[in-house]
This record gives C-alpha cells, sequence and structure tokens, in this order.
C-alpha cells in the first residue's frame, strides 16, 4: 500500500528517525515541509489528485453531451489521461503540455469554447478557462507564436465565469 508513496514527516529529531524508518519498511519514501505549509502542502496533492478526477468527471459530461455513455467517455479519456501521466514522469510541465494551447491554436480554443458554451456547460466553460489561462503561461516559455498566444490570452479571458 505505500511501496512508492512520499510521506510527509514532522517532529522532534526522534520522532522523524522513527517515522521515517517506519516508512522506508514499508516502502515509502519521505520528506518534510514546514509546519506553517502542511495546509499548502495538502492543497497541492489535491490539485494533483482530487481535482484531477473532478476534473476527469467534467470530461466525462462533456463527452455525454457528444452521445457517449459514461463508461465508454472513461475509457475514450482514460489512455489520454496515462499519456500526460507518463509525460509528466520524463518532463517537466512544460514540455508535457499538449494541446491547442501549447501550440496557439487560436482556430481549434474559438471552436472548443463555441461548442462548450452551445451545450449550456457553464463548469466546463469556467475549467476550460481558468486552466487554459495557466496552459498559456506553461507555453509561452515554449512559445514561436506570441501574437497567437496574446490572442488566446484575449479569447480566454473574456470567457471565465464563476
Amino acid at each position: 500500500m505505500f511501496r512508492g508513496s512520499f510521506l510527509c514527516v514532522e517532529g522532534d529529531k526522534r520522532a522523524v528517525r522513527a517515522a521515517s524508518s517506519i516508512a522506508k519498511a514499508l516502502g515509502g519514501k519521505t520528506f518534510n515541509v514546514k509546519s506553517d505549509s502542511k495546509a499548502l502542502y495538502h492543497a497541492a496533492a489535491v490539485m494533483a489528485a482530487g481535482n484531477v478526477v473532478a476534473l476527469f468527471d467534467i470530461a466525462i459530461k462533456m463527452l455525454q453531451h457528444c452521445g457517449l455513455s459514461a463508461r465508454r467517455s472513461q475509457e475514450v479519456l482514460l489512455p489520454l489521461l496515462k499519456s500526460s501521466a507518463a509525460n509528466l514522469e520524463t518532463m517537466n510541465p512544460p514540455h508535457a503540455l499538449t494541446g491547442p494551447f501549447s501550440r496557439g491554436d487560436v482556430a481549434t480554443v474559438r471552436k472548443h469554447l463555441a461548442a462548450i458554451k452551445a451545450q449550456d456547460l457553464d463548469s466546463a466553460l469556467s475549467v476550460y478557462a481558468a486552466l487554459g489561462k495557466h496552459s498559456l503561461s506553461l507555453a509561452r516559455g515554449e512559445a514561436k507564436q506570441a501574437a497567437n498566444f496574446r490572442e488566446l490570452s484575449r479569447i480566454i479571458s473574456g470567457q471565465h465565469r464563476t
């Protein structure tokens, strides 16, 4: 259960040594953060795990609007998620990023936004816009088409609903 897992340990030196020893015996790895950073550490874990599940659920609902069943939608999307995770094992986020935001593909993003709006998927629109904005910030480090990225930023900024 713990093999390959990372466990955050804290306490005095003796407690940290004991906890680290137990974690190692169970196949885990340890790290520590400052006590006042524990909530931020936990929020980061939620973003990387729990929120990915919520995002995946939004994507399933989008495909259901295309006529696929929830089960088939999951089957269709899971290889994409696995591919992204595999990319992140060997690349940093800017290099692992794929899709229209990484390419500066204005026409595709416009089509995506129109399709999401046409189905009245407000949650999906908000998430698409928020993550698109962050994707642009990642892609700009790799950008070759500055004008396209400026246009995408303008388009996506006008889409964020709360």
